[in-house]
């Protein structure tokens, strides 16, 4: 009795006591006495002789193939259920050893009496449906009970949850009112995003237009700077063959002087060939005057045309 049981789960104890009941058969129990008989082993040395521990096992044997049968080891205590387990497999332990020519007879004999101990202890062997029915009832009760407490925690859980799910829909409906109100600002700036967006494509297509008339005028630009770095190059040339007038009547001018000075030298010797020298000097000199006054002229108005050109934008 005081041997602590094995702990097999409680939902395998009716039928491990059933497997280890069904070993312990009146053919187990005679072939263990057959064996002690072979092997000289003292068969009444003990309190009883083990003929008679042999009869209590076999009554022990139908008392717990009854109890499990007819479910009712199942609304027995679970600590009386697990000593039955305990001392039913050291019963078996013990025929089966003695079967194998152990000399476990004392051995056989005390577990023997332990399990016939507890069945008397417990009444198991006259256990009434009434006795059974009432136990089912307080197992029944006692579940009961469990639940309550269980429904209990739950309904006190439920509570808890219960407010919490109000906070989170008041919260929900103050959701829904910023989404609504999100919702309709949304709305007026999506209309102010459409007007937006038209009148940016009225810029492109202006824009486009205007692009359009710029690259017109970058085209007319460009003409007009080659025609004025063609008229550039022709004044740059005008004004070269201006220079070279210029220079050529400086050499006019600087050979009638010398012209002249001989003829003042000579002006003694010959007087009327110096009056028709300083005429005809004269008339050179008016003529290389009006000549370069001429070529000033035109190299101004070359000039100006070609600063006028000089003035006119690139990107026009």
């Amino acid at each position: 009795m005081g041997t602590t049981p094995s702990s097999p789960d409680k939902s395998e104890l009716s039928q491990q006591l059933w497997d280890i009941a069904t070993t312990l058969t009146p053919e187990a129990q005679n072939a263990s006495l057959k064996k002690a008989e072979e092997l000289g082993f003292d068969l009444g040395r003990g309190r009883i002789p083990l003929a008679e521990t042999l009869i209590n096992l076999d009554q022990a044997r139908s008392v717990l193939l009854d109890l499990v049968e007819k479910n009712r080891l199942g609304q027995l205590p679970l600590k009386i259920q697990y000593f039955l387990l305990a001392q039913s497999q050291r019963v078996g332990q013990n025929l089966q050893a003695l079967i194998s020519g152990s000399d476990t007879v004392q051995a056989l004999e005390d577990s023997v009496d332990d399990l016939t101990s507890s069945i008397w202890q417990y009444n198991l062997q006259n256990l009434s449906g009434e006795v059974l029915g009432f136990a089912e009832k307080m197992n029944q009760l006692k579940r009961q009970e469990t639940l309550i407490r269980e429904v209990h925690r739950q309904a006190e859980s439920f509570s808890s949850v219960r407010a919490k799910a109000e906070k989170i829909l008041a919260r929900l409906e103050e959701l829904d009112g910023a989404a609504g109100a999100t919702s309709a600002a949304l709305a007026e700036a999506t209309s102010k995003s459409d007007s937006f967006l038209a009148e940016i494509l009225k810029d492109r297509e202006k824009g486009t237009t205007t692009l359009a008339e710029i690259e017109a005028g970058k085209d007319f630009a460009l003409k007009g700077v080659e025609a004025c770095t063609l008229a550039t190059e022709r004044a740059s040339g005008i004004v070269k063959e201006t220079e070279a007038v210029k220079e050529q009547g400086i050499a006019v001018i600087n050979e009638l002087s010398e012209q002249l000075q001989l003829a003042s030298n000579q002006l003694g010797e010959n007087k009327a060939t110096a009056e028709q020298l300083f005429r005809k000097l004269g008339e050179d000199c008016e003529k290389a005057t009006s000549s370069l006054q001429v070529d000033a002229a035109k190299t101004s108005e070359l000039l100006n045309q070609s600063r006028n050109c000089e003035k006119v934008p690139e990107g026009s």
